[in-house]
């Protein structure tokens, strides 16, 4: 894939970062971690939770999933550090499976 053209002047308003990290653990399982964050490149007034400034995270999400190798889900942690609003949804930090994926 090539390098893409040099844009035309512009400045950074809003970021995505989504990343996935996976790792053996000592006791043959799988972790893979997941991470979103969004962040503004200018302050921002949010309604909930006042002035953020920039880089500070508008939204900050995390998951574990915990597999085997044949696939098998065996769990699942969700963390939330950041969102936007009291209504966001927030899941609970903890939620076991054991299913197939």
């Amino acid at each position: 894939m090539s390098d893409l053209p040099v844009p035309v002047p512009r400045r950074p308003i809003h970021t995505r970062r989504i990343a996935f990290e996976g790792f053996l653990r000592d006791d043959g399982l799988w972790d893979i971690d997941c991470e979103l964050s969004d962040t503004k490149a200018m302050p921002i007034e949010m309604r909930e939770r006042g002035r953020l400034e920039p880089g500070q995270p508008v939204h900050h999400l995390r998951v574990r999933l915990t597999i085997d190798d044949k696939f098998t889900i065996h769990d699942v942690q969700t963390g939330v550090e950041a969102v936007p609003f009291g209504e966001c949804p927030r899941p609970p930090p903890r939620r076991c499976a054991s299913s197939s994926a």
